[in-house]
């Protein structure tokens, strides 16, 4: 042998080999920290994907209706919008607010995740349109 290699393969040269040592430490470090953050970040997209990933896309570009007084619509009507829109009719079943068909109209409470004014609304209707 010509000295090239010393004990298990490692060069003899002290600073050749801290370098090949200092190499291996960093490969394996960089392997244990990727591998980490990998599964870790991996669980959280998984977790994301088993629920609806579109679910509210679509309502956040769309123009709200908007209703004015004398404008001939049913508190049902209303209803029906504000269903399709997520709202719900039982209070804290949805977090984009409820509302409650009253005697002569509609009352709305936008909930934590309402795009629209945090203020509850109450909608008259007499006579099939609005009144106030």
């Amino acid at each position: 042998m010509n000295g090239v290699a010393g004990v298990r393969g490692l060069p003899r040269d002290p600073v050749l080999r801290a370098a090949v040592v200092a190499f291996l430490l960093l490969a394996v470090s960089f392997t244990f920290v990727f591998t980490y953050f990998y599964i870790k970040y991996d669980r959280i997209i998984e977790k994301r994907f088993r629920t609806p990933v579109f679910a509210n896309s679509a309502k956040i570009y769309a123009l709200p209706r908007t209703i004015n007084d004398g404008e001939k619509i049913t508190a049902k009507e209303i209803a029906a919008e504000l269903r399709r829109a997520g709202y719900s009719e039982q209070e804290g079943a949805s977090k984009l607010g409820s509302f409650e068909l009253v005697k002569g109209g509609i009352d709305i409470n936008p909930g934590d995740e309402s795009y629209h004014s945090p203020e509850p609304a109450r909608i008259e209707i007499e006579d099939g349109q609005i009144s106030r």
